[in-house]
C-alpha cells in the first residue's frame, strides 16, 4: 500500500506519491473498520517508507519494518540480518517476476506526469 500514489488512480496533482500513498492507505484503512489510530499508523507508515532512516528509526516500530522491507524490495535484503538462505527460499516461493522493470517504470511515469512532485512548496 505504500507505493498506491504511483498508480495514476490515486496521485492527486502537486503531492509525493508518498503522501498519494498514505492518504489512500488510511482511508482504506478506514473504510474497513480499523480504528482510526491504526489508521493514522497506516499514514504514517506509507509516507515515511523511503525516508531517512535516522528519522524512521525514532518512529513506531511498524513505520520501521515498512520502511525495511520496501529497502530491501529496492535495494535487496541486508545479509547480516537475512541469511542468504532464507532469502532464496523466499523467493523461490515469492518469485520477483519482473519487480525492478516494472517499479521503475511506475517511478518513470510517475516522474513525467509530476516532476515537481518531490519538492518542498
Amino acid at each position: 500500500m505504500h507505493d498506491l500514489g504511483l498508480l495514476k488512480s490515486y496521485e492527486t496533482e502537486g503531492r509525493p506519491f508518498e503522501v498519494d500513498s498514505a492518504n489512500a492507505a488510511e482511508h482504506l484503512a478506514l473504510q474497513n473498520g480499523m480504528s482510526p489510530n491504526v489508521a493514522r499508523l497506516i499514514w504514517n507508515a506509507a509516507a515515511m517508507h523511503d525516508m531517512r532512516w535516522a528519522i524512521v528509526e525514532k518512529q513506531n516500530p511498524t513505520v520501521e519494518l515498512v520502511a525495511a522491507g520496501a529497502s530491501a524490495d529496492v535495494a535487496g535484503p541486508d545479509e547480516e540480518m537475512i541469511p542468504r538462505a532464507a532469502t532464496e527460499e523466499v523467493l523461490a516461493a515469492f518469485p520477483r517476476l519482473g519487480f525492478k522493470v516494472q517499479f521503475t517504470q511506475l517511478l518513470t511515469d510517475h516522474c513525467k506526469r509530476k516532476p515537481l512532485s518531490q519538492q518542498e512548496p
